[in-house]
């Protein structure tokens, strides 16, 4: 004889109860999981660069679990809150999940992005990855010229440029 409460109500049942038990985490496919700066994708992977022209892009969690996905966060270096996916859809067995970020907001250099995914039971699975993060615009020097110099004719400019962190390409 089993009694137990269901929407407020207590219940009586000589039938047997059964339930299944899910103690396995989702797992998070990293070869489809992507970060998308515009159209263009790319495999979530270590030593990405974003920061300058790929300041905002978006993290494409691919994941699946038996039982469906509850959430998907990612937590980026020092920020103190996740930032939180949106499901989008699904694509062969996998849920899809939308992680939109603004790198301004991240400091500069090695930076760890931990993806959490967690199932409806409770489980959960990690993904870190190291992204290179670069928010500082290069510089440019003209040194053939000064300031508000008027010159005229066929112009020879000399200087140089520098980027401190990732270089100039």
């Amino acid at each position: 004889l089993l009694t137990y409460t269901k929407d407020g109500k207590e219940i009586t049942s000589e039938e047997p109860l059964t339930f299944k038990l899910d103690t396995n985490p989702p797992d998070v496919d990293g070869e489809k999981t992507k970060l998308i700066f515009n159209a263009a994708e790319e495999i979530f992977a270590n030593n990405l660069k974003v920061g300058g022209n790929r300041k905002d892009f978006v993290v494409r969690v691919a994941a699946n679990d038996g039982n469906g996905i509850k959430s998907v966060e990612l937590t980026v270096g020092d920020i103190e809150n996740p930032f939180e996916g949106i499901k989008i859809g699904t694509e062969d067995d996998n849920e899809l999940w939308d992680i939109t970020v603004d790198s301004s907001a991240i400091g500069n250099g090695s930076v760890s992005f931990e993806l959490t995914v967690t199932d409806n039971a409770g489980s959960s699975a990690t993904l870190t990855k190291t992204l290179l993060v670069d928010n500082i615009e290069p510089s440019i020097t003209v040194e053939s010229h000064t300031k508000n110099e008027q010159i005229t004719g066929i112009v020879r400019l000399a200087g140089s440029t520098s980027d401190d962190f990732n270089g100039i390409s």
